[in-house]
């Protein structure tokens, strides 16, 4: 199932506190403060829709997360995602209360309160259509 994308978007070979963006540059963590520092924690998957549109066409599918899904925003930079039994750790870095980079790429934060989280992210894929991901998590 490919609504992982963004939480696994990519490994690295080396453990480091850095993240490369799409652009190019390489970001440092900083603790996010005020409205931001409410992603940080631990929050359960309540669902994650994904859109794969091409020939035209709206492909959509909807994953309704379990007790065991989570992803958890920790104070190191890393993202500890745990998604249908497998564990993933990426970089991220909170750009503000809108914008978030995940292992470089960038992604809109469309809700954000201190019992609910939803990232949005879209992909164009070539020349085909785009692929569009919605994550919806709750504490």
């Amino acid at each position: 199932m490919a609504t992982t994308l963004l939480f696994t978007a990519c490994k690295k070979d080396k453990e480091d506190d850095s993240t490369t963006t799409d652009d190019g540059v390489n970001e440092e963590f900083v603790m996010p403060t005020g409205e931001p520092a409410k992603v940080m924690g631990k929050w359960q998957v309540a669902s994650i829709t994904t859109n794969n549109h091409f020939a035209g066409v709206d492909h959509i599918e909807t994953y309704n997360g379990t007790a065991a899904d989570y992803a958890e925003f920790k104070n190191s930079g890393k993202l500890h995602t745990f998604f249908q039994g497998v564990l993933d750790v990426s970089n991220f870095t909170v750009r503000s209360a809108t914008q978030i980079t995940i292992d470089g790429d960038p992604a809109d934060i469309k809700v954000l309160t201190d019992s609910k989280l939803v990232i949005y992210d879209k992909d164009k894929t070539g020349t085909f259509g785009f692929t569009e991901i919605t994550y919806d998590l709750k504490k």
